[in-house]
């Protein structure tokens, strides 16, 4: 191919991951001589599982989507309104996308993706689904998502390598 390749998919075992805490972590059984680094998306079958934090020569340490740490710019992808989607620590099925506007249609059962804003996560990478909403103040709704990914059943992963980022 003449086009330049943007991303890298790296494929890694989950081998300890907490779900039942409200700061979740997942370790991988592959570090820096895979070519993993900190910053570097990571997904499943399913949908988006975390980011990369910080990784030894053999395993890497990823701070879960069921982290309250962890916040990921998506998008609906119905509309195409985008806004930051985090976790409360409450259940381990949903998450919470804030600052969509009030004038917007929203769907229960819409798609929520990945927007690629940031450089981490590339766009289009599913995350969920629509469950429920209602107005915060008048002006914004807050949007409850179900996840897409069971956090208690991950075996394998793929870390992403953006090259284009820095």
């Amino acid at each position: 191919s003449i086009r330049p390749k943007n991303y890298l998919y790296i494929t890694a075992k989950v081998v300890n991951n907490t779900v039942n805490k409200q700061f979740n972590y997942i370790t991988l059984d592959k570090g820096s001589r895979a070519g993993i680094a900190p910053e570097m998306a990571v997904i499943g079958s399913e949908g988006i599982i975390g980011v990369v934090k910080s990784v030894s020569d053999n395993y890497s340490s990823v701070l879960s989507v069921i982290n309250r740490d962890f916040m990921v710019s998506d998008r609906i992808k119905s509309n195409g309104y985008f806004g930051p989607l985090s976790w409360n620590g409450d259940h381990t099925e949903y998450a919470t996308l804030v600052d969509i506007p009030h004038h917007v249609k929203i769907t229960p059962g819409d798609t929520v993706i990945t927007s690629g804003f940031g450089g981490i996560f590339p766009e289009g990478h599913h995350i969920g689904g629509i469950e429920d909403f209602h107005l915060k103040g008048g002006n914004y709704y807050v949007i409850r998502v179900k996840l897409s990914t069971d956090f208690r059943k991950l075996n394998y992963v793929q870390v992403i390598r953006n090259f284009a980022k820095n």
